[in-house]
């Protein structure tokens, strides 16, 4: 991301929308590349977490210091745990559309659970029985895209994707960009609580 900072991805450059699209093309299936065949943890997510808000406050203009997970949320961008939950149910479905020696382990370790409940540390079926899915389920069904809606209950949220969608916003200076600079300050989000 940084390496296409000179194209415009640096403040003010490019619009939101272009810097939002090329993060999600660029950096994010890089970052999450076959990330579902491994056994990550939680700490690795929430690294994955920071980097990508630190990266975006980057592009976007604002300090390190800059609260990010409410400015991720208004603009789009899913967090990496939800992503590695899609991607996981995803392969996990994949697997079982072709007779392989892969859908025959992953058979073998739901019989496993179902009747002995034994979950084997590390595997796909550990990781849809941690996200609370049930693996008989989602092996006959398939899986199903969750749809997440734009609309939230956070205002906050919405007052920040109302004001980023502004074409003021890469202009410094302007109240656009002074305003998302106070919403995402940790002393404005304190006192909002």
């Amino acid at each position: 991301m940084f390496a296409i900072s000179n194209i415009g991805m640096s403040y003010p450059g490019l619009n939101r929308k272009s810097k939002v699209h090329l993060y999600k093309t660029i950096r994010l299936p890089t970052v999450l590349s076959d990330v579902e065949c491994l056994s990550a943890s939680v700490n690795n997510f929430a690294n994955i977490q920071s980097a990508q808000g630190n990266i975006m406050k980057y592009v976007c203009g604002l300090s390190k210091r800059s609260h990010h997970s409410n400015f991720l949320q208004a603009l789009g961008i899913t967090g990496a745990n939800t992503l590695l939950n899609e991607y996981n149910k995803s392969l996990f479905t994949r697997i079982f559309q072709k007779d392989s020696p892969t859908s025959n382990l992953c058979v073998y370790f739901i019989d496993l659970f179902v009747t002995q409940n034994i979950l084997i540390p590390g595997t796909l079926v550990n990781r849809i029985v941690d996200m609370a899915i049930s693996p008989a389920i989602l092996m006959f069904q398939g899986c199903t895209n969750s749809s997440q809606s734009s609309s939230t209950a956070d205002g906050l949220v919405d007052s920040l994707r109302f004001i980023l969608h502004s074409d003021n916003y890469i202009k410094s200076r302007s109240n656009e960009y002074l305003l998302v600079k106070l919403l995402t300050k940790s002393s404005y989000i304190l006192l909002l609580y």
